[in-house]
């Protein structure tokens, strides 16, 4: 079977959108693409990253009308996302036995679905 490598340099210059990219291993990512030269937006829920260089959405990605409106931002900031880094996730400082069922859902929603 013939494989064929892409050279890296043909993968600069895209529309990237990190999720949960405001801090952490997306922050990370999405620094390191966007000194590679590509165009980087990233999602976060609480606070903006720090960085002029990331175009930052807010959007929480368990709520399918936020995400919806996210992508069209983006878009129409950046034109069509070519990657999607799904980076986005949580977790809740406590037991899964002593958890609500509520708490320990909203977990399983952002972590499965969102």
């Amino acid at each position: 079977m013939a494989t064929t490598n892409q050279d890296e340099s043909d993968a600069r210059g895209r529309v990237v959108l990190v999720t949960g990219g405001n801090r952490g291993i997306g922050l990370a990512c999405a620094r390191a693409l966007a000194a590679r030269g590509d165009r980087v937006a990233v999602t976060y829920r609480s606070a903006p990253p720090d960085d002029p260089g990331l175009f930052a959405v807010r959007c929480d990605q368990t709520d399918t009308d936020q995400v919806e409106a996210a992508v069209a931002e983006v878009e129409a900031a950046l034109g069509p996302i070519e990657v999607l880094v799904a980076n986005a996730g949580m977790t809740d400082d406590g037991l899964a036995l002593s958890m609500t069922d509520e708490r320990f859902a909203g977990v399983l929603d952002a972590n499965l679905h969102g």
